[in-house]
């Protein structure tokens, strides 16, 4: 906007100034040609011409008289003095005369010298004796010699200043010429910005158009999907409330989970997608064996695929193990992305994983193929596939489900990672999606698979304050705590926790981060202050690399995103609680990453 309105204000300067310019040089004009005008109506030169020419009849005639003395030469001397004289009176009366006085006074004062000789005789003038004649003749040559040197300096003068005016003119008519061109540029580039903006302007409009309208239907599928989960939610609980079977009360609380997992991934993908369009998405590399990565993200979906009566399979390459640098993660959801997909999208038939490698130069090249049997992509659509918060078709999304965001998050994480989706589809027959994407070699043995953590049967020990705004959370955390045998103190907020830390003395704290008054950060900074060195965990809904950083800035011991599970809690706390007798819970398992299941950071 600054730049657009920037540039608008130096066209207009640049254009108000060349007409400023141009105007300047048009008045200078007018004035040049003003003057020319008026030195066309300057009539003196002429004048004096003909006053020179009327002196040089006047000195023939009087030669002539006085060398033949007789009637006829009088008579001519008479004529050509009144000519003489009337020439004079012209030269020094009207527009003549005034151009004579004001630029030329020396001249204006010759001739009224003249006149007044003439009118002091003029009794003698028109009888013209011999020797007035005689006493005239001297004064006569003296007359033609003087106004001579007049004519050839009026005539210089008024060269020297017809060269300088044309001069002027040119130059003028130079300078008017460029400024017009000049105009003639701004003004087109000024068009053009003008063509340029409202095209600009249209764009955006349309743009704008349909973002407003992939937001409406993204809005409509969002709360279709979070409403879907949420009904199976809400409805399930009002169910277990009257519920006195144990068999339905246990089908009920997998439907309930179920359905709190269908939540979980809908909110899952878009705060993805928030990540990876905001530029926070956090890249890890590590070594890490292919072939099994693809083995196990085929066998995780293999209940989803046996639940709707599909063959899943996969096809390994002729290498029994692959290992490769990359991001081990990323590539997993790229992967669970596509075959989930896959498998969503068809009814009936099979889909088949398979995975080709070979070796370039120093890299790898990885090529995973999915291909179903499901309903096909119409060719002129398929380029909406990677399209944030768009499916082929509205049917398609109401019928199958989705945010619509798999394959964009899919397609930009492939590109993170140096690689690209490509799709191939027939209509009724199936589709293909191709991950191929660029890999470094890496070595065997600097990573293994996953520990198993088996949690043992046990009771943790101690006092924990439980710091949360939420009256549900605060419930559903005590309860969990409880069930692990710890006593539980409870702070609505930031103060209250200061002041039960100032009062009592606790194992544990689990700080919630976002609260009214003091939030968490801000309490925790305030406690490690007063030396308080009770650990505390952070217990937020903000489940991003930044939140956990600021978390650990602020003297938090470790990290807890919501929504998460009781065995995720109890793997935290048993890092800072002793254990007080086994035989409380029953033997579960748990992966290494105590956030499984946690909203991905």
């Amino acid at each position: 906007m600054v730049r657009r309105y920037g540039f608008l204000v130096l066209w207009v300067i640049l254009f108000l100034s060349l007409l400023i310019w141009l105007a300047v040089l048009v008045v200078r004009l007018s004035g040049e040609i003003d003057l020319y005008g008026q030195q066309l109506k300057d009539d003196r030169p002429w004048h004096i011409s003909q006053l020179q020419i009327e002196m040089e009849r006047l000195l023939g005639s009087l030669n002539l008289y006085l060398v033949q003395p007789v009637e006829e030469h009088r008579r001519q001397s008479i004529l050509h003095a009144e000519i003489f004289w009337s020439r004079a009176i012209l030269l020094n009366e009207g527009d003549t005369g005034r151009y004579l006085r004001e630029l030329d006074e020396s001249t204006y004062q010759q001739v009224t010298a003249v006149l007044d000789y003439l009118e002091r005789h003029d009794a003698e003038i028109l009888s013209m004796p011999i020797d007035f004649a005689t006493q005239l003749r001297p004064n006569l040559e003296q007359w033609i010699a003087g106004f001579q040197y007049r004519i050839v300096r009026l005539s210089e003068d008024a060269f020297r200043e017809a060269d300088a005016r044309g001069d002027l003119v040119r130059t003028t008519y130079y300078n008017i010429r460029s400024i017009l061109l000049g105009l003639g540029v701004i003004g087109a580039i000024g068009f053009l910005a003008l063509l340029s903006n409202a095209y600009r302007n249209r764009k955006l409009r349309i743009q704008a158009e349909k973002a407003t309208r992939i937001q409406s239907e993204f809005l409509a599928n969002m709360s279709h999907e979070i409403r879907t989960p949420l009904n199976g939610i809400i409805g399930t609980v009002d169910l277990l409330k009257d519920c006195d079977n144990e068999a339905e009360r246990q089908s009920l609380i997998h439907t309930l989970g179920s359905s709190s997992e269908a939540l979980l991934v809908q909110i899952n993908d878009v705060l993805d997608y928030s990540r990876l369009e905001s530029g926070l998405s956090d890249i890890e590399t590590d070594s890490f064996e292919l072939v099994s990565l693809v083995r196990d993200a085929v066998t995780i979906l293999q209940a989803q695929a046996q639940a709707k009566g599909i063959i899943l399979t996969y096809e390994p390459p002729d290498l029994a193990a692959i290992w490769v640098i990359s991001d081990e993660n990323r590539l997993r959801q790229i992967l669970l992305n596509l075959i989930g997909n896959a498998i969503k999208f068809t009814d009936e038939g099979h889909v088949k994983v398979s995975l080709q490698v070979k070796r370039q130069a120093k890299l790898i090249q990885a090529s995973i193929s999915v291909i179903d049997t499901g309903i096909g992509i119409p060719e002129d659509q398929r380029q909406q596939l990677f399209m944030p918060f768009r499916q082929a078709d509205n049917s398609t999304s109401r019928r199958y489900g989705g945010t619509g965001l798999g394959l964009a998050i899919s397609q930009q994480l492939a590109g993170i990672l140096n690689g690209h989706i490509e799709v191939d589809s027939q209509l009724g027959r199936g589709s293909e999606f191709r991950l191929n994407i660029s890999l470094l070699p890496g070595r065997s043995g600097n990573q293994t698979a996953d520990p198993v953590i088996t949690l043992p049967e046990l009771n943790l020990s101690g006092r924990v304050l439980v710091v949360e705004d939420n009256l549900v959370n605060q419930g559903i955390v005590c309860k969990m705590l409880q069930k692990m045998g710890l006593e539980v103190a409870v702070a609505n907020h930031g103060e209250e926790a200061l002041k039960a830390c100032s009062e009592s003395r606790f194992d544990l704290i689990l700080m919630d981060v976002q609260m009214p008054g003091i939030d968490g950060l801000e309490a925790t900074r305030l406690l490690r202050q007063r030396g308080i060195t009770t650990p505390i965990v952070a217990l937020t809904a903000n489940a991003t690399a930044e939140s956990r950083q600021a978390c650990v800035e602020a003297g938090m011991v470790d990290f807890l995103s919501k929504p998460f599970r009781y065995l995720a809690l109890q793997a935290i706390l048993q890092r800072f609680l002793p254990a007080q007798r086994p035989g409380h819970l029953p033997r579960n398992t748990l992966t290494a990453d105590p956030g499984a299941g946690e909203t991905r950071p």
